[in-house]
Formats: structure tokens, C-alpha cells, sequence
């Protein structure tokens, strides 16, 4: 005989349901199925076709260009994790069986449309669980895997680009991806990144909007590979702190000659060396300020407050 203590008999009645809470509970899951198969027939209709195309190339440009409205996006992101939600209620049964490989689907292109989009890399915790495991379970390759790739900015990456079979579309998305992952990298040890990270966000903006063509996209996030691999060329030979060369670059770039820039950049690297808590003292910082101040208004930069403080935004972004 099998006696209960008084937690057992707490589980015990936990556990002894009522004949028609099990009634409602199959009852109401009928009801889940329902929706499920509804959705399930409208996303069968209004975006998987969406994403069909003769390669997976094609499938994944034609759903990039269909999803540049954020309305449009946005309103099957919201499908999206109904379904899903509903999925992982149902999840397991054999119900779901003639709906995995459409529901993979579009958990595929959601994925896409996300890391494309939206700058999420989809990972496995960012889909519920159920649907993580059937993602890993599909052998094929899907949109996320062949559209949205990450190129190494280097030398070569503008030519790897070229002879990629790949549209021009896909192509804006994957440079895009590039260039932030770059920045992401390398902002700390090289802060002139970080402006070149901002005007590849007005780039992708401007893309998602409509204001820019994608040949001009491509064309201007081809510019700034160039403009990362001209910097990290010279900065190499010039062999300055990274601060240092950051102010010499933003000062170049924004028009200012290269010798002004150098003179600048010259005694700015004084200046941090003489206060190596900048980032984290603010009385430093107050230092370094007034520093570059003195040194723009010395080597006739015109604009002065305006110029150190965009540099003191790209090279200070640490201090508080």
C-alpha cells in the first residue's frame, strides 16, 4: 500500500483532474487547431508566394523587394507569431503533419525578413522552442542562410561582391550586414567606423523607403568598403592612436585639407597621452575638449564648435 504524505497528497490532487476540465482542454485545442489551419491557408496564400523563385536567390530577392513597406512587414510579423504561438500549443500532434514544410516556410522567411530588415540575426532563442527544433531539423538550405551573408571587409570583399551570381538587391542587404558587423568589431580600436556605421543606417533608410534605387544603394555601401579599407590602409602607415587618427579621417572627410587634419591630429595624440582616462573621467574629458577646441580654432578650421563636438560624439562616445 502506498501512503501519502501531505505534499503527495498536494501533488495527488493537482494531478486528479476533472472529466470536464480534460473535456474543455481537447475541446478548446480543437478550437486552436482551427485558427491554426486558417492561418495557416491564408499565409499559404498571401506570402509564401511571395517568396517563390527559380533559385533560392531569386525567392529571397523577391521577398526582400515585396517587404521594403514596413507596413507590409510589420503586418506579417504579426501573423508570424500567432502562428507560431498557436504551433507551439499544438506542437506535438499529428494534426500539424501536412503543415510542417510550409510552416518551415515561413518561419524561414520571417527569419529573413527580420535579419535583413530589422539588423536581428535570428538565432534559436529568438524562435519559441518547438519551432527552434524543426528549423534544425530541415536539412535544406533556406532564404536566411543563402541571402543574408556576412562578408569580411577587406581588400577583396568589393570583388568577392562582383562575382557573386547574386541580384543587386540581396547584394545591398549582405554589404549592409558587412559593414555593421564591422563596425561592431572594430569601433573600439578604430572609433572613425562608428561614423561610417551611421551613414550606412541613413543607407539602409533611405533603401527601406523607397528614396534610394538599389543600384544607388549598392553603389554608395561600395563606397564606404572602399572608405574602410582606405582608412585601415593609413592608419597602418601612419602608425597613430586610434583617437588621434579618427580625428585626422572625420576632419579629412569632412573636407578639411590633410595638412590641417595632420596638425590637429598631431597634437590631439599630446593630449590624450597626457590624459589617459579620458573616456572615463570627466574631468579628463573636460580636458580633451577644451584641447581640441584650442587646437581646431589654432589651424584655422572654421565651424569650430560644430567640428569638435561631431568629433567629440565619434571619438568620446564612451563617456557618459
Amino acid at each position: 500500500m502506498l501512503y501519502l504524505t501531505g505534499a503527495d497528497n498536494n501533488l495527488e490532487k493537482a494531478l486528479a483532474f476533472d472529466s470536464k476540465d480534460v473535456q474543455a482542454v481537447i475541446e478548446g485545442l480543437g478550437v486552436l487547431q482551427v485558427r491554426f489551419e486558417q492561418m495557416m491557408e491564408h499565409g499559404r496564400g498571401e506570402y509564401l508566394p511571395v517568396a517563390k523563385g527559380g533559385t533560392t536567390d531569386k525567392a529571397a530577392e523577391s521577398a526582400l523587394f515585396h517587404f521594403r513597406d514596413e507596413e507590409k512587414r510589420h503586418e506579417f510579423y504579426r501573423f508570424y507569431r500567432e502562428l507560431e504561438d498557436l504551433y507551439e500549443i499544438i506542437s506535438p500532434d499529428p494534426f500539424l503533419r501536412e503543415y510542417l514544410d510550409d510552416y518551415h516556410r515561413l518561419a524561414d522567411l520571417y527569419a529573413l525578413l527580420r535579419s535583413a530588415y530589422e539588423g536581428i540575426r535570428i538565432t534559436d532563442w529568438e524562435l519559441a522552442r518547438k519551432t527552434a527544433k524543426l528549423v534544425q531539423e530541415y536539412t535544406q538550405a533556406g532564404l536566411i542562410q543563402e541571402a543574408v551573408k556576412v562578408y569580411e571587409v577587406n581588400a577583396e570583399t568589393l570583388e568577392q561582391i562582383a562575382q557573386a551570381s547574386q541580384s543587386d538587391t540581396v547584394k545591398v542587404f549582405n554589404l549592409l550586414k558587412s559593414v555593421v558587423q564591422q563596425v561592431q568589431d572594430e569601433a573600439t580600436k578604430s572609433p572613425y567606423l562608428l561614423s561610417i556605421g551611421e551613414r550606412a543606417e541613413q543607407i539602409a533608410e533611405a533603401f527601406k523607403l523607397r528614396q534610394l534605387s538599389t543600384q544607388d544603394a549598392l553603389k554608395q555601401l561600395e563606397e564606404l568598403v572602399q572608405e574602410i579599407n582606405t582608412a585601415r590602409q593609413e592608419q597602418a602607415e601612419r602608425n597613430i592612436s586610434a583617437e588621434a587618427f579618427a580625428i585626422y579621417w572625420l576632419l579629412k572627410q569632412g573636407g578639411t585639407s590633410p595638412k590641417q587634419a595632420e596638425e590637429v591630429a598631431a597634437e590631439m595624440r599630446s593630449a590624450f597621452d597626457r590624459l589617459p582616462h579620458w573616456q572615463r573621467s570627466e574631468a579628463q574629458a573636460r580636458e580633451v575638449r577644451k584641447a581640441l577646441y584650442g587646437c581646431l580654432d589654432k589651424a584655422g578650421i572654421s565651424h569650430v564648435t560644430e567640428v569638435a563636438e561631431r568629433i567629440m560624439q565619434i571619438v568620446g562616445r564612451e563617456v557618459q
